[in-house]
């Protein structure tokens, strides 16, 4: 009996120890790699996931430091994670744009290449002209495009927001191959040159264009998502209610390096969890017109599998990254 007692004690010791090594938490500062300036959306995001993980004690006492790495392909935030193996101090955005990018041959790496960890929100984007514009509806912009598709000149930034246009322009009959599209470096860019008479239009993510719709500087035509949003875009009709069969959402989410160790994958996943479920992080969302989307590691890679998939035939059509 005191052997089998003894057996017992060691193999509920061994037990403990595993549950204790599944545990991780920061040890060191962790760096949030923000792939764009300050002030755009995913600025706001990172630095407003930092508080909340601050109010919800999740970051064992260490501070959540937002690095803002810009570039047009977001590869400068990736090489961030990519000189830091095996480090789970280190995380950035996981997005729709990195898979576009990749399909245009402009950017190596692939999420698969890091860690992928969980999604988080679902983000709209919305066309807009200048108030005074002739263009009052999205039919209206259809119709001058099916006429002629590069009389009106579109600003935008980042391939996603590019697809958020023309996936409801191909399916309304415009000959995409043919629009006048000028990419700009911040959506800041873009609006003010619309204000500025030097584009016609810009498609943008909803964060981006909450200011200048609610102060009547612009008006937005319509929106990509399935379904209407709350806030300035209320009374905002979507494509589909507008006759076109087409809808669109980027996603956001966060990916480690590569080589991280499981249990701070797992960490990481439970706080993003959390984050998706706080009152303080929803009213953000809901101000800047985006939709909660929560999905685990499991969920996430199985998600980018099948968005490339339905991405690839549109940007070999555009020819994004031939030229």
């Amino acid at each position: 009996m005191k052997q089998i007692g003894r057996w017992w004690i060691v193999a509920l010791a061994l037990a403990c120890g595993a549950v204790g090594a599944q545990e991780w938490k920061p040890t060191q500062p962790v760096e949030f790699v923000v792939p764009s300036g300050p002030g755009g959306a995913a600025d706001q995001y990172g630095r407003a996931m930092g508080k909340v993980f601050e109010k919800l004690n999740l970051l064992n006492g260490q501070a959540w430091v937002a690095v803002n790495r810009p570039s047009g392909t977001g590869v400068v935030a990736l090489q961030a994670l990519q000189q830091k193996p095996g480090n789970p101090h280190v995380i950035t955005l996981l997005h729709t744009g990195i898979v576009i990018s990749n399909l245009a041959g402009e950017l190596k790496p692939v999420p698969s290449d890091f860690t992928e960890v969980a999604l988080f929100l679902k983000e709209t984007m919305a066309v807009t002209v200048r108030a005074d514009s002739t263009i009052a509806t999205g039919p209206d912009l259809v119709n001058l495009l099916k006429r002629d598709p590069g009389s009106i000149r579109f600003g935008y930034i980042g391939h996603h927001v590019l697809m958020s246009l023309v996936k409801p322009l191909k399916a309304a009959g415009v000959d995409i191959t043919k629009l006048t599209l000028v990419p700009f470096r911040s959506s800041a860019e873009a609006l003010t040159s619309l204000l500025g008479g030097h584009v016609d239009a810009v498609p943008g993510s909803t964060p981006n264009l909450v200011g200048m719709v609610s102060s009547g500087r612009v008006r937005a035509l319509a929106l990509s998502s399935p379904e209407r949003l709350g806030g300035v875009f209320a009374q905002l009709p979507t494509w589909k209610e507008q006759g076109v069969n087409a809808s669109f959402n980027s996603v956001y989410g966060v990916m480690l390096p590569a080589a991280v160790p499981p249990e701070s994958v797992r960490f990481w996943e439970n706080a993003f969890l959390q984050l998706s479920k706080d009152p303080e992080w929803l009213a953000l969302l809901e101000r800047n017109g985006a939709k909660p989307f929560f999905q685990d590691r499991q969920q996430t890679v199985a998600y980018f599998v099948k968005e490339r998939e339905e991405l690839a035939p549109l940007v070999k059509e555009l020819g994004l990254g031939a030229k």
